[in-house]
This record gives C-alpha cells, structure tokens and sequence, in this order.
C-alpha cells in the first residue's frame, strides 16, 4: 500500500512539474510597455533578431516576431555544396484585424515569396549569420531582415 501512494504522489508531482504554465511561455518580453517595441516604417528594411520581443510596424497597425527557425538548408561557409537549400523561419504576426497569425517565410539564394496578412505585403529581404560551419548557429543567433507594405487600392497590388 505504501508503494501505491508513494506511485500517485511521485505521478502527480512529474505531471504537474512538466505541465505547462502561461507564463512559461511569454509572448512579450519582461517589462513590456507598447512604447518600447522597436519601431518600423512601411517601405523601409528593418530587422527582427529571434528570441526578441516583436517590432512594431506602421505606428503600432501590426506587429512582428520571429516565432521558430524552422531550417537553415544554407549551404555553410567551410562545405562544398552540390546544391543550396532555403533558410525558413516563421513568424507571428498581430494587426488590429487579426489577433495572432503564423506565417512562414523562406528565402533561398536571395528570392522569397512574400505573404499577406490582413493588408499588408511581408518580404523577407536576409537572414543573418551565414553559417560557418554546419550546426554552428543556434536559434537564438538568427536575425530577419524584413520589408512590410500596406495594399491599399491602386497602391501595392498583393499577391
């Protein structure tokens, strides 16, 4: 009998130690004020450095984080490549219209397809550091260079 209990209390206790919690996993970093979001202007290239808090675009009508490094198939510095992948990343995006969205981006040999979110136009220009060797960038290193433009009628035609 005193082996089951001891079973339930050490259950509950792994169950409740891997559960997850809210604030494990913020969606905004420590000591958040909309007023210290790093800003960007529509049209002009800005950067977004992973594992940092989101950019505000468009004087707060969106903003943008990088949400995961999903590969990196870029063919590092010290290699020989027969061929070159895409770097893809994904982001979540927030607008006054759409709460949250993901959208994933890819860029390969300097060419992405850019997405839409509501009306805006998301192109990812770099991804920086190029690696150096293989497995030699860990996901926190990443930055994203992004352009956003808004599609209004006759302005931006959007994909």
């Amino acid at each position: 009998m005193k082996r089951f209990g001891f079973l339930i209390i050490l259950i509950a206790l792994v169950s409740t130690a891997c559960a997850p919690r809210i604030n494990d996993f913020p969606t905004r970093p420590p000591n958040f004020t909309p007023a210290s979001l790093p800003t960007a202007k529509l049209g002009e290239e800005f950067t977004v450095k992973s594992g940092s808090g989101p950019v505000s675009v468009d004087n707060g009508g969106m903003e943008i984080h990088i949400y995961r490094i999903v590969s990196d198939s870029r063919c590092p510095l010290t290699v020989e490549c027969v061929e070159q992948g895409p770097v893809v990343l994904e982001f979540q995006v927030s607008t006054a219209d759409i709460t949250r969205q993901q959208i994933t981006l890819s860029l390969l040999a300097d060419k992405s397809d850019p997405a839409t979110v509501g009306d805006y136009w998301i192109t990812l220009v770099s991804v920086d550091p190029y690696p150096q060797n293989p497995d030699s960038l860990r996901p926190g290193d990443y930055t994203a260079t992004l352009i956003v433009t808004k599609c209004e009628s006759g302005a931006v035609s959007c994909p």
